[in-house]
């Protein structure tokens, strides 16, 4: 049974003497596996119900299905009675299709022209173009994946949508370096789902990355034979926690004394312990360790913390596709005190022969696990070309909380002399030494020959003399640039590139003992003003005149003012020839031809009156 018949006509007219040609077409059968089609053709010409044409013979060919068809020895044989037709050509040919399976058939026929014979009765040549759209041909079946992402290890489902149940099927993957490798062979034609789990050897292809693309090829055959491909795509991904490095540490004291005083390695003390850090690292699925840290620094096997101050330890790596972990190890802290020595020494009069040694600092009274903390004071002086005395100990310390003090009193210390005092504090992590000078006595008030001295600060009704001499809001002037705080104290603002005015009223200055203001001012304490230069501006310039030069010339004309107005009433007279009339009005002599030059230069001026530049501070505090 044909699968579809078409019959196409041209021709029929006046301008044809009423011939027409006709071509049918019938698509007898399709191939499957030869992706063609079997195409039966009748090429035949008309003519209607009379007249009679018999012509010699003609040769020429004929175009269908891209197929040439020659025609040889034809002569046109038209009966007079009734309808006539005449087979020109007929047979079969074989079409191939598109890849795809469709076919859009061009064809091309005609007749020559007899009218060279027969003027009356001769065919016109008569031209049939066109196509024909057979029967698409099912072709390669279509493939798709049940995600767009999948998790490498994970499973995806593969589906394939087949055109005939005769077509068998084959899956192969591409991903990276991995191309074309086998899923499925001969799978069956019918529309089925077929389940992948991802390799784990796709992690090799992304060492350095954490996805990459897939491809999925579906291979259709019909009887063997390859009638095309279908791809689908989707990309396979490194999921990060099963990616993500494998991290574990272990920290340990590595000084001698930590463990000493703790009874293992596994304590530290704090700001003592020297901690040794080391970190173990794995990267997992074909990446590499990138970089490892512990407690933000990095690292690469062990790293140790000199004097550690916590006792906790984050452990972190990060592999070459991005992915980190971290793992944290705590260790027992023991909450030290580092110990610390601030020794005082005085006299107890300032001629006597008594020296009063205070100590105090911080120490931790606790235990370390195997040793309680303790501590030791010890003192020895000299003076300051001497040897160093005997080392005494001092005792009576006063520990309170984790601090402590301690007092003597030394007898026999000349107060002529100067003294150096060396003083040790000794715990159970080590030994501090402190030196501290003690200056000769001084009494209060001494005089010699030539001065009288107090060697105390003088006050004056309980305020120091320097609060009298220069209280806040001060003005200190000098020719040395030195800060006056240093001299007196207090807290000192420096005034630079300022001069100082008196404050008050301007007018109250009535007898111009300093010179006169000029204006009626009131300039407050504190307020700022004025500028080293000064431009005018027109309003402050003095108010002037310009003259006129009588024998003004310009562009070879000369121009006379008179005394009074005359010549027109302009009051300027040319004195040249072919100057023309004048202006209409005095207005544009003035604008347009004489005027007045310009002068001066607009520059500032120096605004200041004579002056000696020195160093000035206000005290603020």
């Amino acid at each position: 049974m044909a699968l579809q018949t078409k019959t196409f006509t041209a021709g029929g007219t006046a301008d044809t003497r009423f011939y027409s040609i006709q071509l049918k077409l019938t698509e007898e059968s399709t191939s499957i596996a030869g992706n063609t089609s079997v195409v039966a053709y009748e090429f035949s010409i008309h003519r209607q119900n009379y007249g009679i044409y018999t012509g010699p013979y003609y040769n020429w060919s004929i175009s269908i299905g891209g197929q040439s068809i020659p025609i040889k020895s034809f002569a046109f044989n038209i009966p007079t009675s009734g309808a006539s037709a005449q087979v020109i050509a007929s047979g079969r040919i074989t079409v191939s299709h598109q890849a795809d399976g469709s076919k859009d058939m061009p064809f091309d026929v005609y007749t020559p022209s007899a009218q060279d014979l027969s003027p009356t009765y001769g065919p016109p040549e008569i031209r049939l173009t066109g196509t024909w759209q057979l029967s698409t041909i099912p072709r390669a079946s279509m493939v798709m994946m049940s995600a767009a992402s999948v998790n490498i290890e994970d499973l995806v489902i593969i589906g394939i949508y087949s055109n005939s149940s005769t077509f068998t099927h084959k899956l192969v993957y591409t991903c990276g370096t991995i191309r074309d490798e086998v899923l499925y062979e001969n799978l069956p034609g019918n529309t089925q789902n077929y389940a992948w789990t991802i390799p784990g050897k796709i992690y090799q292809q992304i060492p350095n990355a954490k996805s990459i693309s897939c491809t999925v090829t579906c291979y259709t055959y019909s009887g063997g034979v390859e009638i095309g491909t279908s791809q689908t795509s989707c990309m396979l991904v490194a999921a990060e926690e099963r990616c993500r490095p494998a991290v574990s540490g272990t920290v340990a004291s590595v000084d001698a004394l930590s463990a000493t005083l703790t009874g293992g390695t596994d304590k530290l003390i704090r700001y003592v312990s020297t901690a040794r850090a080391a970190i173990l690292a794995t990267a997992k699925n074909s990446a590499s360790i990138y970089g490892r840290t512990v407690n933000g620094q990095a690292l690469t096997d062990i790293l140790d913390f000199p004097k550690v101050e916590t006792g906790q330890f984050v452990f972190a790596a990060t592999d070459s596709r991005g992915f980190s972990a971290s793992a944290t190890v705590q260790r027992e802290l023991v909450p030290y005190v580092p110990l610390t020595l601030n020794p005082l020494v005085s006299r107890k009069t300032p001629t006597g022969d008594t020296v009063i040694l205070d100590v105090k600092g911080n120490f931790w009274q606790g235990n370390f696990g195997a040793a309680d903390n303790t501590l030791t004071l010890s003192y020895q002086y000299r003076t300051e070309s001497g040897e160093w005395s005997e080392s005494f100990p001092l005792t009576g310390a006063i520990p309170a909380g984790n601090a402590y003090t301690a007092s003597t009193e030394i007898s026999d210390m000349d107060y002529r002399q100067s003294y150096v005092f060396r003083l040790t504090a000794t715990d159970k992590t080590g030994t501090l030494t402190q030196e501290v000078s003690l200056p000769q006595g001084i009494p209060v008030v001494d005089w010699g020959r030539d001065d009288f001295n107090f060697n105390v600060p003088i006050k004056v009704k309980n305020v120091p003399l320097p609060e009298l001499v220069y209280p806040v809001g001060s003005i200190y002037m000098s020719m040395a640039d030195t800060d006056p705080g240093s001299l007196f104290g207090g807290v000192w603002e420096r005034i630079q590139g300022r001069f100082l005015l008196g404050a008050g009223t301007a007018s109250e200055n009535s007898q111009n003992i300093w010179g006169s203001a000029n204006k009626e001012a009131v300039w407050p304490a504190g307020e700022t003003g004025g500028t080293p230069a000064h431009t005018l501006t027109v309003a402050e310039m003095p108010s002037h005149t310009h003259g006129f030069d009588p024998g003004y010339a310009k562009g070879g004309k000369t121009f006379t003012v008179p005394s009074a107005e005359g010549n027109g009433g302009t009051g300027i007279t040319p004195n040249s020839s072919g100057w023309g009339e004048p202006m209409s009005t005095p207005a544009d002599w003035v604008t347009n031809v004489w005027g007045t030059t310009p002068a001066g230069g607009g520059v500032n001026h120096t605004n200041m009156p004579p002056y000696l530049v020195v160093y000035m501070w206000r005290r603020i505090g």
